[in-house]
């Protein structure tokens, strides 16, 4: 039973239509179920299946006098009170202005009740609202719900299913019982067992003496420690009735206790080191320091510390002469070089404040920043710029070419003039006005970035010595601070690479493994697209640290780069406002094998977090409120925009910091989050339409801002989206003209003269007019997606030459797009290319054209047919030295020398026999009903057409040396062996190299596939391609045939080997161990317990095991 009263006359029509009248009434407003925050992994129960946990505290004493005393006193009713702290406490947790609940109360249909037992296990419910108004107070909350349980006491004659059906109601999923002292309702907890849709129960019970506060919650969904604190804030707001005449954002409702440990024990990585400090000067005192010590690599050529300190040295005097001043902005215009080091230094030695504008943005965007800080000097190196492309300043600008200084000149050092609050570097970021801002860094800014952020309350920081870092993000990018400026003032050296190394993946490949490179900082969506790339795969294996930022995380790409490393992955929240660094997470590799939550960390040394409510007043833990970041490393604002300076950066109210004589501010970022109880913090999502697309920060209204200026454009709107299958975002634009004559193809030529090509959409889409919502605001979700087929359809011309043919093939099998579709003036971003994607691009057509391009072909030759004509014209000129591919020649031969990379692992392997540490296990969950035979013959498939997978390796002589071999075993077969779960693990066991296969293919129960690779013919990325091919082969009977074999490769190599192609390479080595000492590493050996206890590998397929059943199922 579940009746709104007991006993009444029900056949009352006119009552019930008037409370249905004033029912109405009251809901005819927007609201929805109660959503309290759950679990980050909550657990999907089965059926009605829940499982119930019970918290309960009491008020008494003084506190219950005082809450009576009050209720007496001003004659209220004491269900009406606690019923508006309820909604006010779950309005705070949820930040739902209208609770949706349950209520029962003891007077609700209680005319008439029967005193035996079976009557008071009946419980009264009514469908309840409490609305709260933000800028109301907790009284006139209480007004209104007493006004309606006024009206439910007097006329409770209607059936509560009458009322849902009637009204079309949700199902609550949260009730509100009270219970006086003497109507206590026994049959609670077979109503909370009956109503399958209850996942909280708060109970209030007043036992004469005292409050009885209970809450019943499902556990599947809500954590313990919120629920405990829901509990205790609301006995905190009950407990003190002078806050009741405050507005809701005036009542604290956080206990004392909570409230330190959120804005004080979870901010405790803190380190004073006092505000005397400035860059240059640190820097300077490093490189004394290490004078000898190599600080930079740029294409080859090395710049010791003492080196690059005395030309930093000699411009920054030249800039002096030239009459910079303190907080002088000097921008530097300059292709990726050692001179945008050197410049930059420089330019804080002069007192200066140094600016890297992209000598690629448009040029009405570069003269917007030239104009926007009031440039007098110019520092520049574009040497490839072509005649077209350049700037024409005013002539008031004085232009200096950073090739033509002397930099023997003047080296002594320069006398310091700046204070840590003096700017000393700009960036400039997308705007919301449509215009890029400037974001002002101070030195103590990059002195706590660079020397502090990464530490615990500044010890050792978690660089952990590196010998060299990689740096290859754009000088535009924050990120740059993290790999320029940080190691070069930890003494660590700097690998910078150039323009046409840094965004490709083989070359980068090169020089990790070249110089190695131990640490990298790079943005998830990047290292994706890198992993698919052989060279960069293997060279990832000698990361050891990864940090990854600039954009959100996703457990895809972790697990996937884990195959390929045992880097420490650390993930860095930040922003430009914050120079670099906010919070920090390190992930283990069991965080990502066992699926667990991806946070952004926890605070980085002298940063503050904050997760604030609209009021500035933090949130409890798990609740969810905008992320506010504070401390040493909070820029100085934006330039020439102080509204939005004072909007943004705003005092901050909790510091820290004891006997600080600054008054510190505090960064809004736009981010939603919520603390875990281990002072973690959780990203989830923006609270604007700022977006991030591969770690760039976009202004989706900038972007709409200049399509208006296109003359005939009505109206415009720009959102990102998904693209399905991945995690990778892109845009879409989307225009409303009259005009005939505009079509997508203008606007994306004219955003090319005004902003960078990451934030030019993917796609322009014309509608006819704006969707809206019931309330008037533009529906996105109503915004058409992108239709390919109709946009490739609307200009499509048959490929005519054999080049544009073969374009037009090599996009068909990139996007999955049929060939037929895509024409001769068919775009490269019409079929969804983006930066990322032009690397897939350009290799695809080096291997098919056999031919070099650059990415900016790409971008610069959109169409197939301009695309088609670039590449004649480097095939008609020979293939200079740039543009020439290296080509594998197909030698059809048996035997092979082994590569390097196989004799380490052979030599390690037949020294240790019966080890399994080569062995590369996997293991795929088979879906159900598989044709376990097809699999079977694909694998045959595989086998016979791969030759490295039926190869054994053995020792030859050759002009009198031991050389190790590989040889194609042509008799050899694959067996399919069968397991059961009880046996699984006698799959994993030693291989014997010379004896083929090295490969072995198992089942268990039909259920589970088994495959077991050794090292020698397979790496971390072989199960992958093999899963690929399988699929394949499962839906269409095809298996790729191979251009070449891994034996035509391995002769490749060692007739290069032969031909001294890699002198320079073996020469660095040499030079590198032949001037060191060094002696093999002698770690404590783990004692054997007993005699009979032996060495035993077998634990090495369970941990593999795990690893891999984050892939997704075989056949899909």
């Amino acid at each position: 039973m579940n009746h709104l009263t007991n006993g009444h006359n029900l056949n009352s029509k006119e009552n019930s239509e008037n409370q249905l009248t004033f029912l109405k009434e009251r809901f005819n407003c927007d609201f929805n179920v109660l959503a309290v925050p759950k679990k980050e992994y909550y657990h999907k129960f089965r059926g009605n299946e829940k499982v119930f946990k019970h918290q309960e505290s009491l008020i008494i004493n003084d506190y219950y006098k005082k809450v009576k005393g009050f209720v007496e006193s001003n004659h209220l009713n004491p269900v009406s009170l606690l019923l508006s702290i309820y909604g006010f406490v779950m309005y705070k947790y949820t930040g739902q202005e209208i609770i949706y609940t349950l209520f029962s109360g003891n007077d609700i249909g209680r005319e008439g009740r029967c005193s035996d037992e079976e009557d008071i296990t009946t419980i009264t419910t009514q469908p309840f609202l409490i609305k709260c108004n933000k800028n109301g107070t907790l009284m006139d909350m209480f007004n209104d719900i007493d006004h309606c349980l006024t009206y439910y006491y007097k006329n409770p004659s209607i059936l509560f299913s009458e009322v849902s059906e009637s009204l079309s109601l949700l199902k609550p999923n949260n009730c509100f019982f009270f219970e006086s002292f003497d109507q206590i309702n026994y049959g609670f907890d077979k109503f909370l067992k009956e109503n399958k849709n209850l996942d909280v129960a708060f109970r209030v019970m007043d036992q004469k003496d005292g409050y009885l506060i209970s809450l019943d919650y499902n556990t599947n969904l809500y954590d313990d420690t919120l629920i405990q604190n829901i509990l205790e804030n609301f006995i905190e707001v009950v407990k003190a009735p002078d806050n009741y005449g405050k507005i809701l954002s005036d009542i604290e409702y956080i206990t004392e206790k909570e409230k330190n440990k959120i804005l004080y024990g979870f901010n405790e990585n803190i380190y004073d080191y006092g505000y005397e400090k400035i860059y240059p000067t640190e820097f300077s005192k490093i490189a004394r320091l290490n004078a000898e010590k190599t600080a930079l690599v740029f294409k080859d050529q090395k710049f010791t510390y003492g080196t690059l300190n005395e030309m930093t040295n000699s411009l920054g005097h030249y800039l002096r002469e030239l009459g910079v001043k303190r907080n002088e902005v000097i921008p530097i215009i300059c292709e990726r070089s050692y001179y945008y080091v050197i410049a930059s230094i420089a330019n804080m030695k002069a007192g200066g404040v140094f600016l890297f504008i992209d000598p690629e943005f448009p040029k009405d965007r570069v003269k917007y920043m030239v104009n926007e800080v009031r440039a007098k000097i110019i520092l520049e190196y574009i040497p490839h710029q072509p005649k077209e492309n350049t700037f024409d300043f005013d002539d008031s600008i004085f232009e200096y070419s950073l090739d033509g200084h002397d930099y023997r000149q003047n080296t002594h050092d320069v006398p310091n003039v700046n204070t840590s609050d003096d700017i000393c570097c700009m960036f400039f970021t997308s705007g919301t006005t449509g215009k890029p801002k400037g974001i002002l860094i101070n030195h103590d800014n990059v002195i706590n970035s660079t020397q502090y952020a990464l530490t615990y309350q500044g010890g050792r920081d978690i660089y952990d010595n590196p010998e060299a870092v990689l740096a290859f993000s754009k000088f535009t990018y924050v990120m740059c601070f993290a790999e320029i400026f940080f190691p070069l003032i930890k003494h660590v050296i700097v690998i910078l690479c150039s323009e046409e190394e840094y965004n490709n993946p083989s070359l980068l490949g090169d020089i990790i493994l070249k110089y190695n490179t131990e640490i990298a900082v790079c943005t998830s969506t990047r290292i994706r697209n890198y992993l698919n790339n052989e060279k960069f795969r293997k060279a990832v294996a000698n990361f050891k640290t990864l940090f990854f930022g600039g954009e959100s995380l996703t457990r895809d790409v972790l697990q996937l780069f884990i195959q390929h490393t045992n880097a420490k992955i650390y993930y860095s929240y930040a922003l430009t406002e914050t120079t670099a660094f906010g919070a920090l997470s390190y992930i283990s590799h069991d965080d990502i094998i066992n699926n667990r939550t991806i946070s952004i960390g926890k605070p980085a040394c002298n940063y503050q977090v904050y997760i604030l409510d609209e009021n500035y007043k933090p949130v409890p833990v798990g609740v969810e409120g905008e992320i506010y970041l504070g401390g040493r490393s909070i820029c100085s604002g934006y330039l020439n925009l102080e509204k939005l300076t004072k909007e943004t950066f705003i005092d901050c109210p909790y510091t820290p910091y004891k006997n600080s004589h600054k008054k510190l501010k505090m960064y809004g970022t736009g981010d939603l989050g919520k603390w875990t109880p281990d002072g973690r913090v959780i990203h989830l999502g923006r609270k604007d339409f700022q977006v991030k697309i591969r770690g760039q920060r976009i202004e989706l209204p900038e972007i709409e801002q200049i399509v208006k200026e296109i003359k005939g454009i009505d109206y415009t709107v720009v959102i990102d989206k998904m693209k399905k299958g991945s995690n990778e975002k892109y845009l879409v634009g989307y225009y409303i003209t009259k005009s005939d004559d505009i079509t997508g193809e203008d606007i994306r030529n004219y955003l090319k003269t005004k902003l960078p090509m990451y934030m030019i959409p993917s796609y322009f889409i014309q509608i006819d007019k704006v969707p809206v919502t019931a309330h008037g605001k533009l529906d996105r979700k109503s915004l058409p997606e992108p239709n390919i087929d109709r946009l490739l359809s609307s200009n499509y011309v048959a490929p005519e030459t054999k080049i544009e043919k073969a374009i037009c093939k090599i996009y068909s099998q990139a996007f999955h797009i049929d060939f037929d579709k895509i024409g001769k003036y068919s775009t490269y971003f019409e079929i969804g290319g983006t930066s990322l994607s032009a690397i897939k691009t350009v290799a695809a057509i080096e291997k098919e054209l056999k031919i070099k391009l650059n990415i900016k072909d790409i971008f610069t030759y959109p169409k197939v047919c301009d695309l088609g004509k670039r590449i004649e014209e480097i095939q008609m000129n020979g293939n200079d030295h740039f543009h020439k591919v290296e080509i594998i020649k197909k030698q059809n031969k048996k035997e092979f020398p082994v590569t390097t990379q196989q004799l380490g692992v052979y030599i390690d392997s037949i020294k240790n026999p019966e080890s399994t540490i080569y062995n590369i296990p996997s293991y795929f969950q088979l879906n159900h009903e598989i044709d376990i035979e097809k699999i079977k013959k694909g694998f045959t498939q595989l086998f016979e057409k791969q030759e490295i997978l039926r190869t054994k390796y053995t020792e030859k002589e050759i002009n009198n040396k031991i050389e190790i071999y590989g040889e194609v075993d042509d008799e050899c077969q694959l067996e399919f062996e069968n397991y059961t779960y009880d046996n699984k693990n006698e799959f994993v066991r030693p291989f014997d190299l010379s004896k083929a296969p090295l490969i072995r293919v198992g089942f268990i129960e039909n259920e589970v596939l088994l495959v077991d690779m050794h090292h020698i013919i397979s790496d971390g990325s072989t199960i992958l391609a093999l899963k690929e091919q399988l699929n394949h082969y499962y839906n269409t009977d095809q298996i790729h045939e191979l251009d070449i074999q891994y034996s035509d490769y391995a002769l490749h190599v060692n007739e290069k080997m032969n031909h001294g192609d890699y002198k320079d390479q073996i020469e660095f080595y040499k030079n590198l161990f032949s001037s060191n000492d060094y002696e093999i590493l002698n770690l404590p050996k783990k004692r054997k317990n007993n005699e009979t206890e032996k060495d035993d590998d077998s634990d090495i397929f369970i941990l593999n095991k795990n690893i891999d059943k984050s892939a997704s199922h075989l056949i899909n």
